[in-house]
């Protein structure tokens, strides 16, 4: 009985996550592309989600990434955005602290930076 439990839990997480994960994949979609000049305040690289580590070495991770916190040049308002491990390559050649630049989101997406 306890080992039916512990599943169901195991499978209504995992069918609660894949959802969300549609549910935002959608919503970013129909958002328009938006560009503004910003200023890279930090670069944190975080982990989150389950992860198997074995000798040290991540094995399997749900998701990996930056938080890249920016301010808008015109307004002043700090936000923070998620950019995928997909485009930590993007990260590292373009996206310094201080650097100032256009960055362009599709709803929370992360399209691109562009430094002047």
């Amino acid at each position: 009985m306890i080992f039916h439990i512990f599943l169901l839990i195991i499978v209504c997480t995992i069918a609660i996550s894949i959802i969300w994960t549609i549910v935002q994949w959608l919503n970013n979609n129909a958002q328009p592309e938006i560009s503004s000049e910003v200023k890279i305040l930090a670069i944190d690289d975080r982990r989150s989600g389950m992860s198997v580590c074995m000798s040290g070495e991540y094995l399997f991770n749900f998701s990996r990434g930056y938080y890249i916190t920016y301010e808008s040049i015109s307004s002043g308002a700090r936000k923070k955005t998620w950019v995928r491990f997909i485009e930590l390559a993007d990260i590292h050649s373009k996206v310094a602290v201080n650097d100032i630049g256009i960055l362009t989101l599709q709803g929370t997406r992360y399209i691109k930076f562009v430094p002047h």
